[in-house]
């Protein structure tokens, strides 16, 4: 079968390879969003009149056959086909005859490309923002279980003030649920339907276009049909830059452990089943998971730098550059993806040594608290402060215990956020769903 823009003749093999690159096997991933989508542009053409209600069964009772046959591993996308929308196409009209050759009508590759890849990145968005949640929930764990552990808290790489394992633990969970802010925002600029924008500057048809957002579950339509593919890399940025973000939390927390969990502090202990070991040195247990992660969150940078980079100096309109941006966030979720969850596993098993972490509350630390009990006392501050920086041999260690409650952090703000973003998932959930089951049923 040609492909849908060939004109009877064929094309060079190795300019073939080179324009489609892995193009068609990003797109097996995505066939069944863009059977949603083909579902969609189907009732739309039943609704104009350009399929009757008998063809209109026909072709979306085909769709939905094509769905199992991918979910059996019968459909598969090949080079020849260039794309999975050609894949498609060919094989309704394989099954269909001329039925199958108009189900294209109204709309290009160019706005087919972008509905199925944001219904992908959706659903995607979706199951990596439930993980993430989880992997906040471990931390706020962790957080009560040692809100009343101290430790040394460090500025400049030195011992600065005490702190307890709960603040630690809490800053990691709110960090976690703003970069859900970001990631919420990124769900929000994949949640509007470009289908019929066409190549980016419409048809001469009568189109509903409201009719396909609302069948596919998008929020709004995406208005200018130019800037839909506009948005083609400026959305995928918009997203990228959220998994960073997190990505970025993730490994600062990777960089913490690896520092904390080393024989000189102690502070951090890693279950054996966590760690690797060495071929050469028996007594070697390695944390090789967070060095990974935090190796990872660098990566993700990359993606994100070249998605952004992928969109300089290109004309208003469709260019080919942007294909390049689909693999970027694929590999880009996929990491994400592979990374909450191992990171989920590993804050359910790890400890604090509260031993070690009370004996590294060395007096020195203490000497804030010196200068602010003189402030209590009726002192300047700055003198105290300096009275405590002349007899710094002098100072005594405070009950740490005692000392870090009465500086208590509240885990109810990040817990009512918690709770928001888990009531916010599962109505998207549901909406989905949803979506899904109607698309499916469609009369």
């Amino acid at each position: 079968m040609a492909q849908l823009w060939n004109k009877g003749f064929d094309i060079n093999r190795e300019i073939l390879e080179f324009t489609v690159g892995n193009d068609y096997e990003l797109d097996q991933l995505m066939v069944k969003h863009d059977v949603y989508g083909s579902m969609a542009q189907a009732a739309m053409l039943k609704k104009m009149g350009i399929l009757t209600p008998a063809e209109f069964k026909t072709v979306h009772t085909e769709l939905k056959r094509l769905i199992e046959l991918w979910q059996q591993g019968k459909f598969v996308v090949k080079l020849e086909d260039e794309d999975g929308h050609t894949a498609i196409e060919n094989h309704l009209v394989k099954q269909l005859g001329d039925l199958g050759k108009k189900i294209h009508t109204a709309r290009s590759r160019n706005d087919q490309v972008v509905t199925m890849s944001r219904l992908y990145v959706k659903e995607k968005l979706l199951n990596i923002y439930g993980h993430s949640l989880t992997l906040a929930q471990h931390f706020l764990a962790l957080a009560k279980r040692y809100r009343h552990v101290p430790m040394p808290g460090y500025t400049h790489m030195q011992r600065a003030m005490p702190t307890s394992g709960g603040v630690w633990f809490d800053q990691y969970a709110e960090a976690i649920l703003d970069d859900l802010q970001l990631l919420k925002t990124a769900f929000q600029y994949n949640d509007m339907s470009p289908l019929g924008s066409a190549a980016g500057f419409g048809v001469n048809l009568p189109i509903d276009r409201a009719y396909t957002a609302k069948l596919l579950g998008f929020k709004k339509v995406q208005n200018n049909t130019m800037y839909v593919a506009y948005t083609r890399g400026k959305v995928e940025a918009a997203t990228l830059f959220a998994l960073n973000q997190l990505m970025q939390t993730m490994a600062k927390f990777s960089n913490d452990v690896l520092l904390f969990s080393m024989s000189e502090f102690g502070f951090v202990e890693l279950p054996k089943e966590y760690c690797t070991g060495s071929s050469l040195m028996p007594q070697k247990r390695n944390g090789d998971v967070f060095e990974l992660t935090r190796g990872k969150a660098n990566i993700m940078l990359g993606y994100f730098l070249s998605t952004v980079e992928l969109q300089n100096v290109l004309l208003s309109g469709y260019n080919r550059d942007t294909q390049l941006t689909k693999d970027l966030m694929v590999k880009a979720l996929h990491l994400y993806s592979n990374t909450v969850k191992v990171m989920s596993t590993v804050t359910e098993g790890i400890t604090l040594n509260k031993t070690k972490c009370i004996a590294a509350c060395s007096a020195d630390i203490f000497a804030t608290d010196k200068a602010l009990d003189l402030v209590k006392a009726g002192m300047p501050f700055r003198d105290a402060y300096r009275h405590v920086a002349a007899h710094l041999d002098e100072l005594e260690t405070i009950d740490p215990i005692k000392n870090i409650k009465s500086k208590a952090i509240d885990f109810r703000p990040a817990q009512t956020s918690w709770k928001a973003n888990s009531k916010w998932l599962s109505g998207e959930q549901r909406r989905w769903q949803q979506t899904v089951k109607h698309l499916l049923a469609l009369p």
